[in-house]
């Protein structure tokens, strides 16, 4: 180990390195990028659905589960977790709302609260139409609840 080296800091690496910056962790960037942010089960709504892309593909290369003839467009939680996490989920409204001073015009944002599964085994890939079902008998569910 030469003067000043330190290990990265990320758990599937251990490479020595030199840093080049006092409070540097990682041996690259790629290193960096991959651990750095990583929250473990202190994550968003947002980072769970990509962390569900990557572990199990795009929904569009599948078919939907339920009607089984039409492409998938998005994994949904399939509310059978006994573990589920509750969160928030940042949504774009559509609808402009009244310009600012300068005449930009900016989305409405707005955030609502989704339960949703830290393990990706809990998602399944469904149509648009599909999906639209899911939510509307949820939504039921939940009002008759």
């Amino acid at each position: 180990m030469g003067y000043n080296a330190k290990i990265c800091a990320a758990p599937d690496c251990g490479r020595e390195y030199s840093p080049t910056r006092g409070g540097q962790k990682y041996c690259s960037t790629a290193c960096n990028h991959r651990w750095q942010q990583w929250r473990g089960d202190k994550v968003s709504y947002s980072a769970m659905m990509r962390r569900v892309r990557n572990a199990r593909g795009p929904a569009s290369a599948k078919t939907c589960r339920d009607c089984k003839d039409k492409p998938a467009a998005s994994w949904i939680y399939t509310g059978r977790d006994p573990n589920e996490v509750e969160g928030t989920r940042q949504q774009v409204a559509y609808k402009p709302r009244t310009p600012r001073p300068d005449g930009v015009v900016s989305p409405e944002r707005r955030s609502t609260t989704v339960t949703f599964s830290l393990d990706p085994g809990y998602y399944i890939p469904l149509c648009r139409s599909c999906t639209a079902k899911r939510r509307e008998a949820r939504k039921r569910a939940k009002s008759a609840a």
